[in-house]
């Protein structure tokens, strides 16, 4: 149901304004870019290294998800609150508004998504980092550095509008990631 790669062995609880919910995690280790700098970092974002290629942990997941016959996508809705997201599912080394808008085209996993911003009034705020899809299976993956990165109230308002709209805590996946301390 996983990619190997992203499979998990824990689980995240979530306080929800009904319930807890425990939603799958996963633990990951990622090599430190050491090569050029890239020119740009949105912002100072972390740089990974995947197969000694730079990528941000977004992106290198969608890699992970692609690389395990999935298809993926990297939602944006920074500076979007009221339009759809951007959709990306690679990142060139330029700014935002040069990045190439990938839709998803299977109407399952579109209508899905639309469904859920629906139950969220209207508003993609809070979605997850990633939306992965094999079939009609559809993921949302988070992100987090460990001890770094905390869950905003929006990821929270996201993870029970997808709730109310159908998914289970199945489509939803945690991954805590740092980077590889033998690889420094």
């Amino acid at each position: 149901m996983y990619p190997t790669f992203l499979n998990p062995a824990y689980a995240e609880v979530f306080q929800l304004p009904e319930s807890k919910i425990e939603i799958p995690k996963c633990v990951v280790q990622f090599q430190h870019w050491k090569g050029a700098r890239l020119k740009e970092s949105f912002g100072g974002k972390a740089i990974v290294s995947v197969d000694n290629q730079p990528f941000f942990v977004e992106v290198a997941m969608i890699q992970k998800f692609l690389n395990d016959g999935w298809n993926a996508r990297w939602i944006l809705h920074y500076n979007r609150k009221n339009s759809a997201p951007l959709l990306l599912a690679e990142w060139k080394d330029e700014k935002l508004e040069n990045q190439n808008h990938e839709p998803i085209r299977e109407a399952t996993i579109s209508q899905r998504l639309k469904s859920i911003a629906k139950s969220n009034k209207n508003s993609y705020e809070g979605c997850w980092n990633v939306v992965a899809w094999k079939g009609d299976w559809i993921l949302f993956a988070e992100a987090k550095r460990n001890n770094k990165d905390l869950y905003s109230e929006a990821k929270n308002k996201w993870l029970a509008a997808a709730l109310i709209a159908g998914l289970q805590p199945e489509n939803f996946l945690v991954m805590q990631w740092d980077y590889n301390p033998r690889c420094a």
